[in-house]
């Protein structure tokens, strides 16, 4: 099957305006149009349907898919279509719109997509540029396009990715990077080395502290005459429980504080004697002398102030009890209470007596008046305004004398007019109603003035005493004035009573005290003895004075209480460091399990790294083997396949140029696969860049040859080529070259070839070069115009092999 494209139908694309629909089924299609008519519009048309991209567009603007739509359309659309084994979707439909969103599938996959923007299509923008293009590094590794392109044609991409793919396995630094594993797996190996030292660090410390403790726990026990074989557990039940000596140390403990209570109180009473006692005895009976002598001169008077008092106070407390002078004080506080409440009691009804008369005064004199008022209400007719009121509504009705109510004339009984005597006397009725409005309100007045009076007499009689009430009163007042003056003058008699009570108390209570006292210290002399038998202390001789017996005890406990701290104080030293190596003893344990897990995780690891070494260095030799294959491919392809096929079409197209250009073989046989382009001077020495070393029509021959030489050097994936104007600064020799080309691409690569040129003659000549030589070529031309309104107008003819036309051409 012949893979072609078929077909082409965009509408508003770029420059081309309105619809345009070609059939592009042949071995050559020819494409002519002035500048402006579209040409390359129709080339992009046809990129962008088989691979949604404008790979020259791309370049220069990211986002170039909303200029993809011609200016006067708002959407864009391609329609492609062609006959080839790896493409099944055909035809494809793209739809574009001005903001650059893109509606369909492109035709060709990504990998053909790619071929063809690479391999197949040489824009008119990138011939200029396609050297460059190919020497610029668009990769981290610094591969080139051109570079990918000699991979690819080599064969070398298997090779590169073992190569590439085994690289971090030569060296550790770059297995760390790619493989983070085996990063983790070191870390991890490093962790469990430094676990182990700490470990065992650890283990030598708590033996270090196991020996520490137990030279502590051999000194602690020197007391107790231990066996130093017996078991952890054992001894410390025995130091906890039968060693225990909390009973006796409480019990020593008591008698130390008796004996410390005991001396102390002793110390103190010691100095009491028989003296002491009669001095407090002659102090008791002068007390109670100067209290006799109260009693007889001032108790009579001050009983009678009691009796007055209590006569006004039936719950005043009682002098015995709390003091004559507390008694005193309260009782002259609450008498002045008493007696300022009778005195207010009276001051108030002496007002109320005083408000009584004027209340009273002002009650007759109102009602007086109410009286008055009502006398002269009852001359003055109620009537009187709504009789007013009704002749004022008559009076309208009145026209001449002649009644409007009885009919009868007002000339029979009065000189004047019956209009002037009704205005008369409605005046008169309207002043005497005005008169009883205002009698009625002073006569509410008044009876108001009275309800005032007699709430007022009302209120005053309630604050008003009785004469006999009255007179009770002042008698009261009078007699509490009496009590307030005696309990005035009585301050010093009761405090002079209640100063030699108490000096009777004291000195009785200081008697009482020195006679206890007494008491205590004989009995302290007895307790002596019993705190020489609870101590058990032998040879004391009971003659000697009570202190030096207590000292001797104090002595004795505190020797017994010293030995029995020590005793005590080595049992829970003991117990300390006993439970210490007990709970040394697991860690010991525990920690020497640990070391010995860790160390077999280490030994484990270990292992491992070392079958990574040989699997490293197996690998390594791979490595070396797969770049000593690559070294042979490159030498043997560079020099003699592609560097021929460059050199074939170059000398082909120009001839008499001496700088050839050919590939640069790798530095080195080692490192990567790097392209490079160079010159050659006639095939025998080196020369510089093609850039700079030919000419500019020479350079553009150099740049169309590498690329055919690059389509033609790999297999036919797509057998396309499409050319945007590949013959500038080409002259009439290399056009002709260029013409046996592009016959030869056609019928012995069989290649279709889709090429666009800007001169008409060049076009005439192409399309007679190349028209169909045997019945399997066909030629296609297209000529593209603007008509007078911007839109884009075509023609074409298809062109195909016709023998007779041979014949008659011959003849």
């Amino acid at each position: 099957m012949t893979s072609r494209i078929t077909k082409l139908r965009a509408s508003n694309f770029r420059s081309l305006s309105g619809l345009i629909d070609l059939d592009l089924d042949a071995s050559v299609v020819l494409i002519h149009g002035p500048n402006g008519s579209g040409k390359t519009s129709f080339l992009s048309a046809l990129e962008f349907g088989l691979t949604g991209s404008v790979e020259a567009m791309s370049r220069v603007e990211k986002n170039y898919k909303k200029d993809l739509v011609h200016y006067d359309a708002t959407m864009a659309s391609v329609s492609i279509e062609c006959r080839h084994q790896d493409v099944y979707n055909s035809p494809a439909n793209l739809k574009v719109s001005s903001s650059g969103t893109v509606e369909g599938t492109h035709l060709l996959n990504s990998v053909h997509s790619q071929f063809f923007s690479e391999r197949s299509l040489l824009a008119q923008a990138t011939l200029s540029r396609l050297l460059e293009i190919y020497e610029i590094s668009d990769t981290r590794d610094g591969e080139n396009a051109l570079t990918r392109f000699v991979k690819e044609i080599l064969g070398l991409e298997v090779l590169d990715n073992v190569i590439e793919g085994l690289k971090p396995a030569g060296h550790k630094a770059r297995l760390r990077k790619s493989v983070p594993e085996y990063s983790d797996a070191e870390d991890e190996l490093e962790r469990l080395n430094e676990s182990k030292d700490r470990k065992q660090i650890t283990l030598n410390e708590l033996l270090d502290a196991r020996g520490s403790l137990s030279e502590s726990l051999k000194e602690s026990l020197e007391p107790f005459n231990f066996d130093e074989d017996v078991e952890l557990e054992t001894l410390l039940h025995i130091l906890e429980n039968s060693l225990s000596q909390e009973d006796e140390f409480t019990r020593l403990l008591e008698i130390d504080r008796e004996l410390m209570s005991a001396r102390s109180l002793f110390g103190r009473l010691s100095e009491i004697g028989a003296g002491a006692i009669s001095d407090a005895e002659q102090v008791l009976l002068k007390a109670r002398a100067a209290l006799d002598e109260w009693k007889t001169t001032h108790e009579p008077r001050f009983h009678q102030i009691v009796e007055l008092v209590t006569s006004f106070l039936v719950n005043s407390p009682s002098p015995t009890r709390v003091g004559r002078e507390t008694f005193r004080a309260a009782s002259l506080n609450e008498i002045s209470a008493e007696l300022s409440r009778v005195e207010a009691r009276l001051a108030r009804d002496e007002i109320a007596s005083a408000e009584t008369v004027s209340a009273q005064s002002a009650l007759n004199k109102a009602t007086e008046r109410s009286a008055r008022l009502g006398d002269r209400l009852e001359g003055l007719s109620s009537s009187t305004s709504d009789l007013a009121r009704a002749l004022s509504a008559v009076s309208p009705f009145v026209k001449d004398d002649e009644c409007p109510v009885c009919h009868r004339d007002f000339r029979e009984i009065s000189k004047g007019s019956l209009q002037s005597h009704l205005s008369e006397h409605i005046s008169v009725l309207t002043s005497a109603a005005s008169e009883l409005q205002s009698v009625s309100m002073e006569r509410q007045q008044a009876r108001s003035d009275i309800k005032k009076a007699t709430d007022l007499l009302e209120t005053h009689a309630a604050n008003t005493l009785s004469t006999v009430d009255r007179n009770s009163l002042a008698s009261r007042a009078g007699r509490l004035r009496d009590a307030k003056r005696q309990l005035e003058d009585a301050e010093n008699i009761a405090k002079a009573g209640d100063h030699c009570n108490e000096r009777v108390r004291d000195a009785s209570e200081k008697l009482s005290e020195l006679r206890q006292d007494l008491e205590t210290a004989e009995g302290i002399r007895r307790s002596s003895q019993r705190f020489t038998a609870d101590l058990k202390l032998s040879g004391i001789d009971f003659e000697e004075s009570t202190s030096t017996i207590l000292e001797l005890c104090k002595r004795a406990v505190d020797e017994q209480l010293t030995e029995m701290r020590s005793r005590e104080e080595h049992r829970q030293n003991a117990i300390r460091y006993a439970q210490k190596m007990q709970s040394l003893a697991e860690r010991i344990s525990a920690e020497k399990a640990s070391l010995e897990q860790i160390g077999n995780q280490v030994d484990k690891a270990k292992a491992a790294f070392k079958k990574i070494d040989v699997l490293r260095q197996n690998l390594k030799r791979l490595s070396d083997s797969a770049i000593s294959v690559r070294t042979e491919i490159v030498q043997q392809v560079f020099n003699e396949s592609l560097n021929s096929i460059w050199k074939d079409l170059f000398v082909r197209l120009a001839p008499e140029e001496p700088f050839v250009p050919v590939f640069a073989l790798p530095d080195t046989a080692t490192g990567p696969v790097k392209a490079e382009l160079k010159t050659s001077y006639r095939g025998q020495s080196d020369g510089g860049n093609p850039k700079a070393m030919l000419s500019a029509g020479n350079l553009n021959t150099a740049a169309l040859t590498l690329f055919l030489s690059l389509h033609l050097s790999a297999p036919p994936t797509l057998p396309w080529l499409v050319l945007d104007d590949p013959v500038q600064n080409m002259d009439d020799i290399h056009i002709a070259q260029f013409a046996g080309l592009l016959k030869t691409l056609t019928r012995q690569k069989k290649r279709q070839v889709i090429i666009a040129v800007h001169e008409k003659p060049l076009f005439d000549y192409l399309a007679l070069e190349l028209s169909p030589a045997s019945e399997n070529d066909s030629l296609i031309t297209v000529e593209l115009a603007r008509g007078a309104t911007g839109q884009t107008t075509y023609s074409t003819n298809l062109v195909t092999w016709d023998p007779k036309r041979l014949f008659q051409a011959a003849g």
